[in-house]
C-alpha cells in the first residue's frame, strides 16, 4: 500500500509541472507583442527553402546544407475568437 501512495504522489507532483509548464508558456507568449499569441519558431534552409519544424537542425533534411535561418511564426488564431 505504501508504494501506491508514493507512486501516486509522484504522479500528482508531475502533473503539477506539467501545468506550470503550461501556465509559464501562455504567460510569456501574453507578455510578447500581441497579447494571446503564441510564438512557435520555424527553421528554414536558405538553399533549398525547406521549412523544419521543432528544434533547430544542424543540416537540412533535404539537401545537407548547414545555411538554416530561424524565423518566428506568430501564431494568433489560437489566442484570437472566432
Amino acid at each position: 500500500m505504501r508504494i501506491d501512495k508514493i507512486t501516486a504522489s509522484i504522479l500528482q507532483k508531475e502533473k503539477e509541472i506539467a501545468v506550470q509548464q503550461a501556465m509559464d508558456i501562455i504567460a510569456q507568449s501574453q507578455s510578447g507583442a500581441r497579447k494571446g499569441a503564441l510564438v512557435r519558431w520555424t527553421w528554414i534552409c536558405e538553399v533549398c527553402g525547406m521549412v523544419h519544424l521543432g528544434t533547430a537542425p544542424k543540416n537540412c533534411e533535404c539537401c545537407g546544407s548547414s545555411e538554416i535561418t530561424a524565423r518566428q511564426d506568430l501564431r494568433s488564431e489560437l489566442g484570437n475568437y472566432w
